[in-house]
């Protein structure tokens, strides 16, 4: 199953890009956005062999570059002894959401991690933090006697004034929604939808945040039936839903004249039922 990885169209317009990329540092750069070896947490293996491979370039042509983007654009870091590459500040637009599901999948891709510096480097700028926690969980275990100070380092830009009542009941919201997205993606590879991606469980975050959780399950069943397991075909069922006045599973079975007993019952299911 193919890995998407998303590059915001924004990155044509920023101010770096555009006055201080050469039309080579742009393909390089998106090559290290997307390239076959890259991770979900910005650090991944990679040899100059493979790049020079890749991209079509000499050994000397990947040679400058990495230059240029370690010394003068300062976004990456490269372990010659590990082959192992850094995306500086990766996790500043890749993490809207937390959860289970998405926090499962770093802490995996953490554990491949060798050069072990790079984690604290990459946490800094981590926005989400529960993500971010993981980072440092993960960093504070296998690093304990560490002289970087994780906990300094990542909170430095973040705003600590933010009221806790109303932190703690946006993390209470995003722990629902996620248990939700938990049982969405057990449902699909239950029933034949494969090995749920990255991109899979964002979209799934998504779609809960806009549908009833019930709904998406509902839409996820007529995928089933249909045999077309596919989350964009789920997204289309959602779309022409809503376009029908259909946001809930009751509207569903109101306007479908299915009997509720029929329904798959979400709840239910959540519950293991």
């Amino acid at each position: 199953m193919s890995t998407f990885r998303m590059v915001h169209t924004d990155f044509w317009r920023d101010p770096v890009v555009v006055e201080e990329f050469t039309p080579e540092d742009k393909l390089f750069f998106l090559y290290l956005l997307t390239n076959p070896a890259t991770t979900q947490i910005g650090i991944y293996r990679i040899t100059r062999k493979q790049m020079a491979y890749e991209l079509g370039y000499s050994p000397e042509t990947i040679n400058s570059l990495l230059r240029r983007f370690i010394e003068q654009h300062k976004m990456i870091e490269y372990n010659e002894a590990n082959r192992e590459l850094l995306i500086i500040k990766w996790g500043k637009n890749s993490y809207k959401k937390g959860g289970k599901p998405v926090i499962d999948l770093v802490t995996k891709e953490l554990a491949e991690v060798k050069t072990i510096e790079f984690i604290p480097k990459a946490a800094r700028y981590i926005p989400v933090e529960g993500v971010r926690q993981a980072f440092e969980t993960y960093y504070n275990r296998v690093k304990p006697h560490s002289e970087a100070n994780l906990d300094e380092s990542c909170h430095e830009s973040l705003d600590e004034s933010y009221p806790k009542k109303k932190k703690k009941e946006e993390e209470k919201e995003v722990e629902e929604e996620q248990e939700m997205v938990s049982s969405l993606i057990k449902f699909m590879e239950q029933n034949g939808y494969g090995l749920v991606t990255p991109y899979v469980i964002e979209e799934l975050q998504y779609l809960v945040t806009d549908y009833e959780p019930a709904l998406i399950e509902q839409a996820i069943k007529i995928g089933i039936e249909n045999n077309v397991r596919k989350l964009n075909y789920v997204k289309k069922v959602l779309s022409n839903w809503e376009t029908e006045g259909i946001t809930s599973l009751a509207a569903y079975q109101a306007k479908k004249q299915v009997k509720p007993q029929e329904a798959n019952n979400f709840l239910s299911f959540v519950n293991g039922g």
